[in-house]
């Protein structure tokens, strides 16, 4: 009975019966134990996500659901700062779940899913895809396939299911696993006194049901006109993770500029990324905003003249 779905066998002659007993107060202990050791050990790794898995178990009311979060020691890995595994994406949800329960207790857990029942041409594809988005908030779902099937999408459907859904679609209500930031507002003064400031404003929406749950911190680079990257400056401050879907997220800053023999007068493109501390602050993230993209992820803004 300390499984999610292993239930002893009434039948004692069956091979695969099994019986355990144990005190009610020592599953809790034990499993905070296990739960602490993975903690523990994975405590210094800032880009590994350690995740507990949470069956599509169902009860009737918040005190079943607050019982089972002691019993499974949930508490101790959600307090550590787990990430979610969900175990498994359907077609249809209600608020007897233990993992809706789970969710508003935690929102700024990340969640990784497993879809459950896909067999070739079952219609419920879509519905677990919107599943995902909307009812779990995954950040990512694996779907299974068995020998046999695991082509239907690629030849089968009247449209790429992997491209589509990869991008808001009205097939799926615009709903998009993962996460989606997009500046709707960036504002910036466009003139500056060489050694001045650039006061720079924005608004971030995450339009995906997931969570960037990795900090990148924002990077602001300035580009002459030989296309020369002559000034750059991260702000560690910025930090749009857990930033949950439709929600969005408000950021200003300063950026002071050097004096006029680093940086002369004249007229500079202005472009802005979300950059990897661990990879020397390389551009990392893709935004969803058009024309301004480029292969590198870094985005032009507009440009700023200094005088």
């Amino acid at each position: 009975g300390w499984g999610n779905y292993f239930e002893p066998y009434a039948d004692e002659t069956d091979d695969r019966y099994t019986r355990v007993l144990y005190d009610p107060e020592d599953k809790p202990r034990i499993l905070g134990k296990l739960v602490k050791v993975f903690a523990d050990a994975f405590a210094s790794f800032e880009r590994t996500q350690i995740a507990i898995n949470v069956p599509s178990a169902t009860f009737d009311s918040d005190e079943e659901k607050e019982a089972y979060f002691y019993e499974c020691a949930y508490d101790v890995a959600m307090d550590a700062g787990f990430a979610i595994r969900f175990d498994a994406v359907e077609n249809s949800y209600s608020d007897r779940f233990f993992l809706k329960w789970l969710l508003d207790k935690y929102p700024d857990a990340p969640v990784f899913s497993e879809a459950i029942g896909w067999t070739g041409d079952n219609p419920g594809f879509e519905a677990k895809h919107k599943m995902a988005c909307d009812f779990v908030h995954s950040n990512t779902t694996t779907f299974g396939f068995y020998t046999g099937n695991w082509e239907y999408p690629f030849y089968n459907m009247n449209y790429d299911f992997y491209t589509e859904s990869m991008r808001p679609s009205e097939r799926f209500d615009n709903l998009v696993q993962g996460y989606r930031l997009i500046p709707e507002e960036i504002s910036f003064n466009k003139e500056a006194n060489v050694n001045g400031k650039i006061h720079f404003s924005s608004r971030w929406k995450n339009v995906g049901s997931g969570k960037l749950y990795l900090k990148y911190p924002l990077a602001l680079s300035l580009i002459d006109a030989a296309g020369e990257e002559v000034y750059f400056a991260v702000r560690e401050d910025f930090d749009i993770t857990h930033t949950g879907m439709q929600a969005e997220y408000a950021y200003s800053t300063a950026f002071n500029l050097p004096t006029a023999d680093v940086l002369p007068a004249g007229t500079y493109t202005v472009r802005i990324a979300l950059v990897d501390p661990y990879d020397n602050n390389r551009s990392a993230i893709a935004l969803p905003i058009g024309e301004n993209a480029n292969e590198n992820r870094d985005y032009e803004i507009g440009r700023i003249t200094l005088k």
